[in-house]
């Protein structure tokens, strides 16, 4: 289903009210821990998008942590990266630092997170490199979103939905 629909068809109010509901004072009712993490149903609400879910603090760390156990915590980690080198006010000068260092770290073959991407996109982003732009990773980003989406959140919301109805509340 299109985002937009979904965003749509839910009401960007309702949303806002979901993701608001871990942070107001009543979060203590919602705190409750089972194996020292937080119950999925806080942090999801009912229908949250994954869209929505990586700019909760909460459900991040979570989802992180989930990575983890299956060794693939770079590809958020990536993802976290590019939004902070997309949200820099100048791109040149000190912050082409920034650019070879997420290069090395993430895109470069034999880097030591390298990420699942595309010889196309990695040649794109090494071809940029020495003017790049504030959108230079954008493909790739969108790229390792859609794999996280489709495969680790999809095992993360199983996991976390038959860990729910098996831990009494």
């Amino acid at each position: 289903m299109n985002r937009l629909k979904l965003m749509g068809s839910l009401g960007k109010e309702k949303i806002r009210q979901r993701i608001s509901l871990i942070t107001l004072s009543r979060e203590r009712n919602y705190r409750r821990k089972c194996c020292g993490k937080y119950h999925f149903q806080e942090i999801m609400g009912n229908g949250l998008i994954f869209n929505y879910f990586l700019r909760d603090t909460r459900g991040k760390t979570v989802f992180m942590d989930f990575l983890r156990t299956e060794f693939s915590e770079e590809n958020l980690e990536f993802w976290n990266a590019c939004e902070e080198f997309s949200n820099l006010d100048d791109v040149d000068g000190a912050n082409h630092d920034a650019v070879k260092e997420i290069y090395s770290t993430y895109i470069a073959p034999g880097s030591p997170k390298e990420i699942n991407l595309s010889s196309d996109l990695r040649q794109n982003i090494q071809y940029n490199m020495d003017y790049p732009t504030k959108h230079l990773f954008f493909a790739a980003q969108k790229h390792i979103e859609g794999l996280m989406e489709k495969d680790s959140f999809t095992r993360f919301t199983k996991q976390q939905l038959c860990f729910k109805s098996t831990v009494p509340s």
